[in-house]
């Protein structure tokens, strides 16, 4: 997975942004392939712009100059329930079981660090559904309550021509995986 993600960030994100598209479109079949066209063309800027935010990140070390973030990632360990994972089994789980599960820890714990690393993986495999990273930091300024009109709002831009009600639909149908 990682040689896979360090050739795209060659590349750049566009060919892997296709083949989301793709994915997701072919898994629509059984449902509006039209609507499923519609939003994936609308969510391409939103996943391109987490690629690129995922991918680097800039150091203590080096703050001007971001580093190629795959380079720098250091395994990481995780304990639930009595048992213990490394960041590459928990993907794995969450991926082939289509687990969810809430990530918890300090301050300084790697809980933003896992967040991309698991959206970087998704995004190179996700299995035709969408990765849609969304930061909650700016969730309290809000006036409305409603979580899905915030995600909606969070990947979609407003010029889209997709609506609120065909997202929620792929959104409860399983279509995205919610980081």
């Amino acid at each position: 997975m990682v040689d896979f993600l360090s050739a795209a960030f060659l590349k750049g994100s566009s060919e892997l942004v296709d083949k989301l598209a793709t994915n997701f479109i072919d898994r629509a079949i059984a449902k509006n392939q039209d609507k499923a066209k519609i939003v994936a063309t609308n969510l391409a800027p939103h996943i391109d712009a987490t690629f690129n935010k995922c991918r680097t990140i800039k150091t203590l070390l080096n703050p001007n100059s971001p580093s190629e973030f795959l380079e720098i990632y250091s395994t990481q360990r995780f304990h639930c329930n009595g048992a213990n994972f490394d960041h590459y089994s928990l993907v794995e789980t969450f991926v082939s079981d289509n687990q969810n599960f809430i990530l918890t820890g300090t301050g300084g714990s790697g809980k933003s660090m896992f967040t991309r690393y698991l959206w970087l993986s998704l995004f190179g495999n996700s299995n035709g559904r969408y990765p849609l990273y969304i930061e909650l930091r700016h969730l309290n300024i809000l006036s409305s309550d409603n979580l899905l009109s915030y995600i909606f709002h969070t990947v979609i831009s407003g010029s889209s021509h997709v609506n609120d009600d065909d997202f929620y639909s792929f959104f409860l149908n399983g279509d995205f995986i919610l980081i």
